[in-house]
């Protein structure tokens, strides 16, 4: 097992860390000149293991938050709260309603969509 100086590769990172960068890579000279990547948002949406690390204080100070965490299961919101999801293309809604009034509310959908355009002299308000 080795440890890693976590501390330090932080304010590394942060030191010298671009306005709008998302990820920084690091040399880390202890495990023979491998990188080391860090993500300021969320890892990618994998099945390999991150350390999620809350910075005190700008890494002036030791973590007091700091975990492993799977890439899949720290995605940003579940796809229920999701943004262009219409109620019931989200997937617990979608078991609750039959073929015939799935199908129904697809169409309707549609032609909802279809209303919005403006082809021509439409006469339905967006």
């Amino acid at each position: 097992m080795q440890i890693i100086p976590l501390q330090f590769l932080i304010k590394e990172c942060l030191r010298t860390k671009k306005k709008h960068e998302q990820i920084v890579t690091l040399p880390f000279t202890d495990t023979h000149g491998e990188l080391v990547m860090l993500y300021f948002k969320r890892p990618p949406n994998t099945l390999e293991n991150f350390i999620r690390y809350a910075p005190n204080r700008n890494g002036k100070l030791q973590a007091k938050e700091s975990d492993m965490v799977n890439g899949l299961n720290v995605q940003s919101l579940p796809l229920a709260h999701s943004s262009g999801y219409l109620w019931f293309q989200l997937p617990e809604n979608q078991k609750k309603l039959n073929e015939g009034r799935l199908s129904e509310l697809q169409e309707k959908a549609l032609i909802q969509r279809e209303n919005r355009r403006h082809t021509g002299d439409s006469p339905y308000p967006t």
